[in-house]
């Protein structure tokens, strides 16, 4: 059992229509890449439990100068029931990299 107080994602593209399952042609995790690593804090703290499942959604906006970014996510119960997590959360508006967050954080 555990607290779960922040999402730390990186990006991986994948291009074409049978890419899904292939490498990305980027990922964020890449030593060199210009993609930040970031660090979503939660709208408030949740309880987990070992071997348990957190679903993510992304939706992107890639229209205007700067791209954004909005995160909904959820507890998965074993029944497949998702429990959210709080609100939607922006990026880049509402995101930190992750040595920002984890100085911000107490644990």
């Amino acid at each position: 059992a555990g607290v779960l107080a922040a999402l730390n994602l990186h990006v991986e593209l994948r291009c074409g229509a049978d890419a899904a399952d292939g490498p990305p042609d980027v990922s964020s995790a890449w030593d060199g890449s210009h993609w930040r690593i970031i660090c979503i804090r939660l709208e408030r703290p949740a309880s987990v439990a070992r071997g348990q499942r957190v679903k993510v959604r992304v939706d992107a906006a890639l229209a205007g100068q700067i791209p954004s970014y909005t995160f909904s996510a959820a507890l998965v119960s074993d029944d497949g029931t998702l429990t959210s997590l709080g609100a939607p959360l922006e990026y880049p508006v509402g995101s930190l990299t992750v040595n920002d967050a984890m100085d911000q954080m107490s644990f």
